[in-house]
């Protein structure tokens, strides 16, 4: 199975939208919820006025950040796909979280704020999927304020031993049950591939100095098969 046009990904999401969440808790056997709140503890502004969630999905990023201790003013997420944001504006209705937290449909290429306007960004497990994600990154540099910063949570490749059973475990076991759980015939069968073929540790580090933040820091997680990027602007 072959990369997907990454256009044509969202409207893989909104196929899989009523079921994402609980197949993502099952196939990272929760592990998601420990990462997110990584990325809370990890985020130094614990008062932003506004932060900005991209590929925002079912807003769980900005639900997490909520309750562990984020006391943002106003919180948007950006995703494209619209069946995604409705079961996150249903979910933040739930929670009383509609007024601090507004979910938008957009891009991360083409983000609908003024330059120097966002005080925290984050982003989890989307950055892989977009289509130009070294002009994301620009972007992303451009609305954030002097001494903002950026966290990306992505997948990325543990050293050996764990390697070949987790690759085994990717290319093998993980395309059969996402196929299962979700009922969509191709949504987790090319997961391996962008895995596999994005870069991650330094090489990802370089490409975010590259695209203009002052530092980056980068951690480890379940053995390395998640890393989190902290890049900060002077």
């Amino acid at each position: 199975m072959s990369i997907p046009d990454k256009s044509e990904i969202p409207a893989v999401f909104n196929e899989i939208s009523a079921k994402y969440d609980r197949i993502n808790r099952l196939l990272s056997g929760y592990q998601d919820v420990l990462w997110r709140w990584k990325l809370a503890r990890t985020i130094r502004n614990r008062t932003p006025d506004l932060i900005l969630d991209l590929a925002t999905g079912t807003a769980d990023v900005l639900i997490s950040l909520a309750t562990h201790g984020i006391q943002f003013k106003h919180g948007i997420g950006l995703d494209p796909a619209v069946d995604m944001l409705a079961i996150g504006n249903q979910k933040l209705k739930t929670r009383h979280l509609s007024t601090r937290i507004e979910l938008k449909t957009g891009v991360a290429t083409a983000i609908p704020l003024t330059a120097n306007s966002v005080d925290v960004i984050t982003l989890s497990f989307g950055i892989r999927n977009v289509p130009d994600y070294e002009a994301a990154l620009v972007e992303m540099k451009r609305v954030l304020k002097p001494g903002g910063e950026a966290l990306i949570l992505e997948f990325s490749l543990p050293s050996q031993p764990i390697r070949t059973p987790y690759l085994w475990y990717l290319r093998t076991l993980l395309p059969r049950l996402g196929r299962w759980l979700s009922g969509h015939a191709t949504a987790y069968t090319y997961l391996n591939k962008t895995i596999e073929s994005f870069p991650y540790g330094s090489a990802f580090e370089e490409k975010l100095l590259t695209a203009g933040f002052s530092s980056v820091r980068s951690y480890r997680m379940s053995a390395g098969v998640v890393t989190l990027y902290h890049a900060q602007l002077d």
